[in-house]
């Protein structure tokens, strides 16, 4: 689900800062993500304008997620301190070019806040994905666009479809990828895991949708569109479906399989439309509650600097936190003040701090302001009031409780859950799936040695996501298959 944490999209950047030193090169740093590093790079060029606003020009690139060169609008240094917003992601650096050469600052995004250092340097590897297909293909591929109903995005995408008689009717899927705005094979460190799931679909004699979400590939839109929610993407999924429908499908139901985010999508559409859907494959879809998924991602974080002891202690107050920015949200009597959260927050620090050992509290403090850089109790009120005031997406997915959809689901559906999958883990969705299981039309399946991108591997770090050659493991692939040849017709 990559919103919270599951993975960082960086797409349609404005880029701005302020400079005057000779910063011309590849500047490089890591994110350090819930269980895995992201590389940025920024690619500085000066213009011999001496205009400070003009003076350089810069682009961006994201190797993991085939994110190259993407433009940036203004770039300004002043001095030694350096400002990086990015109005499309509301995303924001602050930096200082230090002694030694490097420029260290805080990144934040939608209330998240992580350390950056930059340094010159630049390694874009690439490394083998054998699985994803090539060319000549035996069947046909088109190009394609559309609108949503409001008229404000045209998406693009490819439909790949068997070479059949002209009026012949064949079946129809369409896929819906995972968190962030992705691109229509779901690029994610080089892998192309739409792309190699379409070829196989399409041999087996279906036609397939893949969309580039709003914001990524050739689907532009506005920068104020680039601030969704789910609920969003339920409706750019909808426009997804008339389009096939009236282009591809002729009017027939037609099959979903939707990875994460896009997992929990398919199983909203089957909900809302069953008419229009023959039956779906989610692939490692939440089946608790947005905030349990969020503890567990959270937890998985902090244990990067945190012992088991802290950590344990600090997921309390998370918890506690999440559960008051719920509540908060949900009074409709007068809108909420700034400084009312803040309050609020501090509150719940101080009764946090009462009720556990001082010692530990301490050494959680002391962590967090060596990482970054600011005292606790300044921090964690400036984050978690971000994700209240800022932070649509994540608002709307900690409130979200998919079960009740699940439960009463009438389109077939095959569920698949990654056994080492450590973004939407198998010890919290086991429960609600066996229960799943009791239904005629669900199948809730562990697959054995596979992580949240269906990957064979023998733990689920994020952290391997790039370093396997494997896009999915085959096991799932035929899983995927067989179900859908047997709902067919």
């Amino acid at each position: 689900m990559k919103k919270p944490t599951a993975f960082f999209t960086l797409i349609c950047s404005i880029l701005l800062i302020s400079a005057q030193s000779d910063l011309s090169g590849d500047w490089s740093g890591f994110l350090k993500l819930t269980g895995f590093d992201l590389k940025l790079i920024y690619t500085i060029k000066k213009t011999g304008s001496n205009n400070p606003l003009l003076a350089y020009t810069s682009t961006l690139s994201v190797p993991q997620q085939n994110a190259k060169n993407i433009p940036i609008d203004k770039t300004l240094v002043d001095g030694k301190e350096i400002l990086l917003n990015s109005y499309n992601l509301n995303a924001e650096f602050k930096g200082k070019i230090d002694d030694d050469g490097f420029i260290e600052g805080v990144f934040k995004q939608n209330g998240q806040t992580f350390p950056l250092k930059l340094v010159k340097t630049l390694d874009i590897k690439t490394i083998d994905r054998p699985q994803t297909p090539t060319s000549p293909y035996p069947y046909n591929i088109k190009e394609v666009s559309f609108y949503n109903r409001a008229g404000n995005i045209k998406f693009y995408g490819t439909v790949t479809s068997p070479i059949v008689k002209a009026d012949s009717i064949i079946p129809t899927i369409i896929l819906l990828s995972g968190s962030g705005s992705q691109d229509r094979d779901e690029t994610l460190f080089d892998h192309k895991p739409f792309a190699v799931l379409a070829d196989l679909l399409t041999r087996n004699g279906f036609a397939v949708l893949r969309v580039d979400d709003r914001g990524a590939g050739k689907t532009k839109c506005s920068p104020k569109l680039l601030n969704y929610t789910t609920s969003d993407l339920v409706d750019d999924a909808k426009s997804y479906m008339r389009f096939a429908m009236d282009s591809i499908s002729r009017g027939k139901p037609i099959f979903i399989i939707g990875h994460s985010e896009g997992a929990h999508i398919a199983a909203v559409l089957a909900h809302q439309v069953p008419a229009e859907v023959k039956a779906i494959v989610s692939l490692a879809p939440p089946l608790v509650s947005g905030a349990e998924i969020n503890s567990f991602q959270n937890k998985i974080a902090v244990q990067q600097f945190l012992n088991k002891k802290e950590t344990k202690t600090f997921i309390v107050l998370h918890d506690s936190l999440i559960q008051l920015l719920i509540k908060q949200s949900q009074k409709l009597e007068k809108k909420t003040s700034k400084e009312e959260i803040t309050q609020n927050i501090l509150t719940k620090i101080e009764n946090w701090q009462n009720l556990n050992s001082k010692r530990v509290v301490n050494r959680i403090k002391k962590k967090f302001k060596k990482l970054y850089k600011k005292e606790f109790q300044n921090y964690i009120p400036e984050i978690y009031g971000n994700i209240f005031f800022k932070g649509k997406w994540m608002m709307e997915f900690i409130q979200t409780e998919p079960f009740p959809i699940w439960s009463t689901l009438s389109p077939d559906a095959l569920i698949l859950n990654g056994e080492f999958d450590q973004q939407v883990p198998v010890e919290l969705n086991q429960p609600k799936g066996e229960q799943l299981n009791k239904r005629e039309n669900i199948e809730f399946r562990v697959v054995p040695n596979t992580n949240h991108l269906f990957q064979t591997t023998s733990n689920g770090s994020v952290a391997e996501y790039s370093n396997i050659e494997e896009t999915l493991s085959p096991k799932v692939l035929e899983q995927i298959k067989e179900f859908v040849l047997k709902n067919q017709f």
